[in-house]
């Protein structure tokens, strides 16, 4: 299930780490992000949970539209 927890939180565009001001990588915790998805609105509070909003995320992401239309005027 982590790695499901994971690719959600790339998709929402929740950092796996940052390098803090002394130049320390600090990992952000899978919880941390899990609650972080929780008060942006995914349901996260199972595995299957997870499952269910990833696979609408990737479908958002893989939507009908392209992410740049080109149309002549």
């Amino acid at each position: 299930m982590s790695s499901a927890l994971q690719r959600l939180a790339d998709l929402a565009g929740i950092a796996d780490g940052y390098v803090d001001a002394f130049g320390k990588p600090v990992e952000t915790p899978l919880e941390v992000r899990r609650g972080m998805l929780a008060a942006l609105g995914f349901a996260v509070e199972s595995d299957d949970a997870v499952a269910r909003s990833l696979a609408e995320a990737e479908a958002l992401r893989n939507g009908l539209i392209p992410p740049l239309l080109p149309v002549e005027a």
